[in-house]
């Protein structure tokens, strides 16, 4: 019993050294955390970390408003550009109505179509004055 008792003590006096070190530690390090944040040495840790709770939450709140508003811009940024090319469509489609021109892009394709059957596509391309290059 009495070499039980003995080193108990003894891991006793170790661990309440060891805790009075991790204090003494932790006490210089909150001391310098005050000075960096500009707060008197006397504001105890549940004020000051009260305090930076309020501002960390403040701050995330912020971060997410910021971030919902440039998403809502840039859905209404390509809201207005869709717009813009749908008008722009119509407008094209509206021309070719009144015309009866079909436009470039269809007559190409019709070519390409008619000439892959018919072979020669190249000397039609070029007849349309596109230029081709020739391969190597």
């Amino acid at each position: 019993w009495e070499k039980f008792a003995t080193a108990f003590e003894r891991a006793r006096m170790e661990l309440e050294r060891e805790t009075l070190i991790i204090m003494e530690e932790s006490n210089i390090k909150y001391t310098e955390l005050l000075k960096k944040f500009g707060e008197e040495s006397s504001v105890l840790p549940e004020e000051f970390f009260g305090i930076w709770e309020k501002f960390a939450t403040a701050f995330e709140r912020a971060r997410m408003e910021l971030e919902r508003e440039r998403m809502r811009e840039e859905r209404a940024n390509k809201a207005a550009a869709l717009r813009v090319l749908k008008e722009m469509e119509k407008e094209n489609s509206k021309k070719k109505n009144e015309t009866g021109d079909r436009g470039e892009d269809d007559e190409l394709e019709d070519i390409i179509v008619e000439e892959e059957e018919e072979g020669g596509i190249m000397e039609k391309l070029r007849g349309q004055g596109i230029r081709v290059m020739r391969d190597s």
